[in-house]
């Protein structure tokens, strides 16, 4: 949820790894109909996309997206500076900012700001139970990419 409590509308999701990408964009709209995802495969694109520089000098910097999702695999040192550089401007310092290696993990931040139901996108619990819960799109995915 957004700092209004309610469901994020516009997310930034900053990763490079492109099939972890489909997957992840696949679900949020599965998940949230409706939502605007803009992905940056570059830290230097999310800075453009933030900042309305680059690529983005055209995009209305007052519409800032109300969720980050940031690949830790991204989190070098020009990473960690855009991150900083956030907390210092005043209109995004209240952007929530989840920072995730792995689809699985991705798919816990969602359940946690309950974007998706508890356990709608998840693998299989591993148990004697014959008879797993039915698997969204994502999480089949995810586990034949895993096989």
């Amino acid at each position: 949820m957004n700092s209004s409590g309610s469901i994020p509308r516009e997310i930034l999701i900053v990763e490079n790894n492109l099939p972890d990408t489909g997957l992840i964009a696949g679900a949020l709209r599965e998940a949230v109909p409706g939502v605007t995802l803009t992905l940056a495969t570059t830290v230097n694109e999310a800075y453009d996309f933030l900042f309305c520089t680059g690529n983005y000098t055209t995009r209305n910097a007052k519409q800032v997206p109300e969720l980050i999702l940031f690949s830790r695999h991204l989190l070098d040192t020009r990473g960690d500076e855009l991150l900083q550089l956030l907390k210092s401007y005043a209109g995004m310092r209240t952007i929530p900012v989840r920072i995730f290696g792995s689809v699985q993990e991705f798919i816990s931040i969602l359940e946690e700001r309950k974007v998706l139901r508890r356990n709608a996108l998840s693998y299989p619990a591993q148990s004697d139970n014959p008879a797993p819960p039915p698997l969204s799109k994502l999480a089949r995915a995810a586990q034949s990419s895993k096989s």
